[in-house]
């Protein structure tokens, strides 16, 4: 039994150390394959024969396609010009200038309507706070009879009161309760009165808020129809003055095609002359064996990926199981 629990902690010791014996082997296992499968070499004799091919490219076609992008560029550059000066022959002036009046008289005559409903707005409001001043002597009014009520109920008869009386519910002559509430009604009556006054002077003052906010869009609206219409005299004067000088829309209409034309042409060309130095790159890839290179560095990466696949093999774990269990015992003198 002795014996059993000793072998027991044994290979609980040898199962708690394996773990690290195996990141050791594993990290000593993908040195080893670094090294037997390096592609450094392969890949630096790529980057060098890469180099010289991308030099012999450029020197073969750079200069050319830089000459013919800068005339495209010259020639993009005049087609905006013209493209520019067609535009001020593309508007009907008239037609838009007349259409810009219409639209600045309708926002005058709204502006105008804008203003008369605020004048007519403050005599309502003028005529709101009256009705609210007046709501309130009421209201106040009727607080005081309330009062009044309440104390001459309770002033001694000598000061003409009704004190340690019992009043009647109503009565023809004298104090009565049916008088203090229909002082409370009428009291009630005005206070609903002010809040009624107050709610429609705030929506008077929202309202008008809001139309002076309509009228100032209105100015602003003028104010941009204004510019436009400016913008529009400007360019017609431009157009004039061009006129002055020969041009004219149909020249400038073929003028401008024929640029565009000649544009899609050296993009062609251009396109052109950039598949030429690919094709040129590829074709020397080929002579100077760059492409073997890369079918070389292709086949070592897979060679090296199923080396290092087979480290997790069940054959391998169990080889080493046994080679760090002997190792475990060795170290420690048994067997």
């Amino acid at each position: 039994m002795f014996t059993a629990l000793r072998n027991y902690l044994q290979n609980l010791k040898i199962n708690i150390d394996y773990p690290q014996y195996e990141l050791k082997a594993r990290a000593e296992y993908e040195r080893n394959a670094e090294s037997k499968f390096s592609t450094k070499h392969l890949t630096a004799k790529k980057l060098k024969l890469t180099e010289v091919v991308n030099r012999e490219a450029s020197i073969k076609f750079d200069q050319e396609l830089i000459v013919r992008e800068k005339k495209k560029q010259a020639i993009e550059k005049r087609a905006i010009e013209i493209e520019n000066l067609l535009s001020y022959f593309l508007k009907y002036y008239r037609a838009e200038i007349n259409e810009l009046y219409c639209k600045k008289d309708a926002l005058l005559i709204r502006k105008k309507a804008l203003y008369e409903e605020i004048a007519d707005r403050k005599h309502t409001l003028s005529e709101a706070f009256d009705d609210k001043r007046n709501a309130y002597d009421d209201l106040d009014y009727y607080k005081s009879e309330i009062s009044a009520w309440y104390s001459k109920s309770s002033r001694s008869t000598w000061l003409f009161g009704n004190s340690g009386k019992k009043l009647p519910r109503h009565a023809l002559f004298g104090q009565s309760f049916g008088d203090l509430e229909s002082l409370k009604t009428h009291r009630d009556n005005a206070y609903s009165k002010v809040v009624s006054v107050k709610d429609d002077i705030e929506r008077l003052k929202h309202d008008q808020s809001c139309t002076f906010s309509a009228i100032e869009d209105s100015k602003k609206e003028i104010k941009q129809i204004h510019s436009k219409i400016k913008s529009l005299k400007c360019s017609r004067s431009k157009m004039y003055e061009l006129k002055g000088k020969g041009f004219t829309k149909q020249r400038l209409a073929k003028q401008l095609d024929e640029l565009r034309n000649t544009i899609t042409i050296m993009e062609e060309e251009i396109s052109l002359i950039a598949k030429e130095k690919i094709d040129f790159i590829e074709m020397q890839e080929v002579a100077l064996g760059i492409k073997d290179i890369e079918k070389r560095v292709i086949i070592i990466e897979l060679h090296k990926k199923q080396f290092l696949k087979k480290f997790d093999s069940e054959d391998n774990k169990k080889i080493r199981r046994l080679n760090h269990r002997k190792a475990w015992l060795s170290k420690r003198g048994k067997r």
